[in-house]
């Protein structure tokens, strides 16, 4: 009776073991899936699903009654542990999918698609006097300037062309830095910008590139705030001060008794790399910071987007701007005693003024490359830079 009993004993045992081996691999494949959607260390999760096992299974091996109960608490526990952990990863995704993803260029590309009648394109009532069908050259360029050369590809070009970003697209839309490392690299031929920032001309003399820059209108650098605001100007010092944090409240600046939040953008970004140059030797505070969903569905830093509230001091250049002045209230500052409209801007009276530009390498323009650049320059090319928005030559 004893033997039988033993090996009754030997067979629930063998029993328990297999369940418990399988429900062991059962945690482990549902655990690896977690890990792969919440994009955790699978070899964490792996330890934490043989782990729970072990002490169940010690447990039934022993005839020790203390280890029995150690046991036993052990599996409480690390069950315990899994479930808290398992809750912790269910509210991160929960807070990552409150979160908006970051744009990199901040600009709704959806109000300038080419050949829309409801886009915001700057158009001409008249036939245009350049017709590109073939080899047609690649555009790219900064934010500012997207709503530009986003209307010379819907007069110039064929409405066949592929959209935006898409594989053999001749329309091209990425950030002012990565616009001007295609060029290097021959994927894009002419890029819209402001005037390149020292790192880029570096960038084209280490690589043996020289730039050729062809003027074809004018924007300016502007700085804008809420428009409750009362300070309506200020001097480039006090601009510097500001942004290099001397000044810290607008009561010193005439202003209500209101902290100055002076938001900035991610490196890399055409205006970002404008206000480094404005700002000359002074020194840039560090932005205000939030966290958004990068492409790989983890957590990153970028510098906070512009919210308008009282305190609030952007920049931008003045086309972007004019968008933010009728969605957002915000009101355009004058500097130096000088507002940035188009008159004050395309003579030179605004003392941030600056040059737009078709940078292209030179010595490697096409034809058509070059009959593009001709017709921007072009009286017809100068009334559509016009109608897009800014001061033409």
């Amino acid at each position: 009776m004893k033997n039988s009993l033993s090996g009754n004993e030997k067979g629930s045992r063998r029993k328990q073991v297999i369940l418990l081996t399988a429900a062991a691999l059962a945690e482990v494949v549902c655990l690896i899936g977690l890990a792969f959607f919440i994009r955790t260390n699978t070899l964490l999760a792996l330890i934490l699903a043989l782990s729970f096992q072990i002490p169940l299974v010690v447990r039934m091996f022993t005839e020790n009654r203390r280890v029995k109960i150690l046991c036993r608490i052990l599996s409480v526990l690390l069950l315990t542990a899994g479930l808290i952990a398992f809750l912790g990863c269910h509210g991160r995704n929960y807070y990552i999918e409150s979160m908006t993803e970051a744009d990199n260029n901040s600009v709704d590309t959806e109000r300038y698609q080419p050949f829309s009648e409801i886009s915001a394109l700057g158009r001409l009532d008249e036939e245009p006097e350049l017709e590109l069908s073939e080899d047609l050259p690649v555009l790219n360029g900064s934010a500012s300037l997207l709503p530009l050369y986003s209307s010379v590809i819907n007069m110039l070009y064929p409405d066949t062309i592929a959209g935006l970003n898409e594989n053999g697209s001749p329309y091209r839309f990425t950030n002012t830095q990565q616009a001007y490392k295609e060029l290097f690299s021959g994927k894009t031929d002419i890029v819209f910008s402001e005037k390149p920032s020292d790192s880029i001309l570096k960038e084209a003399e280490k690589k043996g590139l020289e730039l050729e820059l062809i003027p074809i209108g004018w924007d300016a650098f502007v700085f804008f705030t809420n428009s409750s605001n009362v300070v309506t100007e200020l001097t480039q010092e006090q601009l510097r001060d500001i942004y290099s944090g001397k000044v810290s409240n607008w009561s010193e600046l005439g202003g209500e008794d209101v902290d100055i939040v002076a938001y900035q953008r991610n490196p890399g970004n055409g205006a970002q790399d404008r206000l480094e140059t404005f700002m000359g030797d002074a020194v840039l505070t560090e932005p205000e910071r939030e966290l958004y969903l990068d492409s790989e569905q983890g957590i990153a830093e970028t510098a906070s987007a512009y919210s308008n509230e009282s305190g609030a001091i952007g920049f931008s250049f003045l086309y972007h701007s004019r968008s933010l002045s009728v969605d957002r209230g915000i009101n355009l500052l004058a500097v130096d005693g000088v507002y940035p409209d188009n008159d004050n801007i395309s003579s030179g009276r605004y003392p941030l003024s600056d040059r737009i530009y078709c940078a292209v390498i030179k010595g490697r323009s096409s034809s058509a490359v070059q009959e593009l650049l001709d017709w921007i320059i072009s009286s017809q090319g100068q009334r559509l830079v016009e109608a897009a928005g800014y001061a033409p030559n």
